[in-house]
């Protein structure tokens, strides 16, 4: 929660930067940005959290790997190359 509270309140800061420019910077846009995803995830995950009943922090790591499969077909044969350019006059041998 400490850490959503300081990106909410730079949130206010940069909001404040942009307001009082009369050209504000791109920068302060993409930092704007950047800024609300990110307390928009923080708060995803402690609503999930407190719906699973679990302390917030990251997800459980995932279960044990699924067995393998029947493996693969072999891949078909590439194609013959095409012919390249035709040789000097009088050097065909066939």
């Amino acid at each position: 929660m400490v850490m959503r509270e300081a990106l909410e309140e730079e949130i206010v800061k940069v909001e404040a930067r942009i307001e009082e420019k009369e050209k504000p910077l791109p920068f302060d846009y993409c930092r704007l940005g950047a800024i609300q995803r990110k307390v928009t995830t923080l708060r995803m995950w402690e609503n999930m959290c407190s719906h699973a009943g679990t302390p917030t922090g990251p997800p459980a790591p995932p279960g044990p790997p699924a067995p393998p499969g029947p493996p693969a077909p072999p891949a078909p044969p590439a194609p013959p190359a095409p012919p390249g350019p035709p040789g000097p006059p009088g050097t065909d041998h066939f």
